[in-house]
């Protein structure tokens, strides 16, 4: 009786070892990441994992321990170096990964509700459908061209499975706060709404790689306003016709039919261009006043341009730059 209760002890204490030794010791040896889109058991989730039964067991007894029946959705890591108990830790927690998106990638408030879609889940339409109602915006002649203007270009960290309204309230806070008194008079002085500003600010930013130049492209597309004469947007041609890496315009480029040709529109297009920074907005709201109402780029491949005053002088920068093109041998 006396071996029984010896060998009987000697099994519980090598068990208990086992069974710490998995749950604190043993290491993960794999990095994983993993993402949960509903709330899962640690069954459901440990099922999933490319670690070895013995790992993962001791990860679901940990949750029994901790007493972890469920997990959020979200987007986790484990790292090589944790233990199922960290692991545990870790989900209980809820810390997860953040998923930083850069929305300067994309142009257009609906390519980036797909992009929010992909990325943290739910449908690009609950993205939509929450900034209309938390924006608020009434008698919009075109609601997606105007929802490119809630946003600024930047990077952003979001959770996996964050809500719609959620989101849109973070972006409705950034909105609120970059419309502040002091840019709010800046562009009543201008008599422009807040949409015409984005717009000819994303003008300004298509039209330079030279950030320098920026409140001057502003000033010369405000005299162009005010003259007014039409804008005659390189940038705005090219996203027309989705020419976003093209070096040339074409003469027969200026005569496509689009609401965004500013060559044969009058005024500024019906939406913006590009999802656009805070300093392009600022540009535009501080404009540099001057009397250029014409601008080219200078023929050295520095990205920056000519601005002048005399339609004659506008010509010879032209042809400077055609020759500077055609020595290149740059055809579009």
């Amino acid at each position: 009786m006396k071996k029984i209760i010896i060998i009987v002890t000697i099994l519980f204490i090598s068990l208990c070892g086992f069974g710490v030794y998995g749950l604190w010791y043993k290491a993960s040896e794999k990095e994983i990441i993993f993402s949960i889109s509903q709330t899962s058991t640690p069954n459901e989730v440990a099922e999933q994992w490319p670690f070895d039964s013995y790992w993962k067991q001791s990860f679901v007894t940990g949750c029994t321990i901790k007493r972890l029946k469920s997990i959020a959705p979200g987007k986790y890591k484990i790292t090589s170096d944790m233990t199922p108990i960290d692991a545990v830790h870790m989900l209980r927690r809820k810390e997860q990964m953040d998923i930083f998106i850069r929305i300067d990638e994309v142009n257009h408030a609906d390519s980036l509700f797909v992009v929010l879609s992909d990325e943290i889940g739910h449908k690009a339409l609950d993205y939509q459908n929450a900034f209309d109602s938390v924006f608020q915006k009434q008698n919009v002649v075109d609601p997606s061209n105007q929802r490119t203007t809630y946003f600024f270009a930047d990077t952003y960290a979001f959770n996996f499975g964050e809500s719609p309204k959620k989101v849109a309230n973070r972006f409705h806070s950034f909105y609120q706060s970059f419309w502040n008194a002091d840019r709010e008079k800046a562009r009543n002085e201008m008599g422009l709404t807040r949409e015409q500003v984005y717009i000819l600010a994303s003008m300004v930013k298509g039209e330079t790689k030279v950030f320098s130049e920026a409140i001057t492209i502003a000033g010369l597309y405000i005299n162009r306003l005010k003259k007014p004469m039409k804008l005659q947007c390189d940038a705005t041609v090219k996203y027309a016709m989705q020419l976003k890496n093209a070096q040339r315009i074409l003469n027969s480029d200026l005569q496509i039919a689009s609401p965004f040709n500013t060559y044969i529109i009058d005024g500024l297009p019906p939406g913006p261009i590009f999802i656009t920074e805070k300093k392009y907005l600022d540009a535009v709201l501080h404009f540099e006043k001057h009397n250029y109402i014409y601008m080219c780029a200078q023929d050295d491949g520095s990205g920056k341009h000519l601005f002048t005053s005399s339609f004659s002088e506008h010509q010879e920068n032209a042809k400077k730059y055609q020759r500077y093109l055609n020595g290149l041998n740059i055809k579009r």
